[in-house]
């Protein structure tokens, strides 16, 4: 055990607090003997290391514990390194709550613990699970690069998304067909004579004939 001795400490049996460095939070208390000028430290609950200078949440970022003999931490599984911030051999992520297994394996190219999962193309996400910003479809394959500009007004992306979203009128996988031209006008007309083919008209006399009748020079079925 590491020695103590603080000159203001009586020499009668009783123990005091010990503060190590700048650390100000109660480490460990320095225990002397009745009739001895120096003696040993006592470390508190959970403080590791022959002078208590080891603790859990500040030396091992809340992630591991403290080695009471030698005051290095150990780590709890996932994390890793001299004081638990990293993350273990087999484990990544911001919480290291990850692993290559994780990855999705259809979106996936490579991974490992250095890099994490690497995306195939068109595939994004830390996982791979999700598409890139303008690629749709179950496997990521459809861009929305393929939409017509004219006729479309959105593009539903993502692994459930419908891609190409036409503006009304147009249809089509990529909003290319556009719709039909409004019907001409009414011809200008004089005489009914101009008006043939135009449309059923209904004679004088109550029969049906084809063409139209020119009415204030315009042709008209009526």
């Amino acid at each position: 055990d590491m020695h103590c001795n603080w000159n203001h400490l009586s020499v009668n049996g009783n123990v005091q607090p010990v503060t190590i460095g700048n650390k100000s939070s109660l480490s460990g208390y320095c225990v002397v003997a009745s009739g001895k000028s120096s003696g040993t430290c006592l470390c508190s609950a959970g403080i590791g290391g022959k002078n208590c200078q080891c603790r859990p949440v500040e030396d091992c970022s809340g992630r591991g514990a403290c080695f009471l003999e030698d005051g290095s931490c150990s780590c709890f599984a996932p994390f890793g390194g001299p004081t638990c911030a990293q993350c273990d051999a087999l484990h990544f992520g911001s919480n290291c709550n990850l692993t290559c297994a994780s990855c999705l394996a259809a979106g996936t190219a490579s991974c490992s613990v250095g890099s994490g999962c690497v995306c195939k193309a068109g595939f994004a996400g830390a996982l791979c699970d999700n598409c890139a910003s303008d690629r749709w479809g179950s496997d990521c394959s459809k861009s929305c690069s393929t939409c017509n500009a004219t006729g479309t007004q959105s593009c539903s992306t993502g692994r459930t998304g419908t891609g190409c979203v036409c503006k009304s009128g147009y249809s089509g996988s990529t909003c290319a067909t556009a719709p039909p031209p409004p019907p001409p006008p009414p011809p200008v007309c004089t005489s009914d004579t101009q008006c043939m083919g135009y449309g059923v008209g209904r004679a004088d006399n109550g029969g049906l004939f084809v063409g139209g009748r020119c009415v204030s020079n315009a042709c008209s079925c009526t």
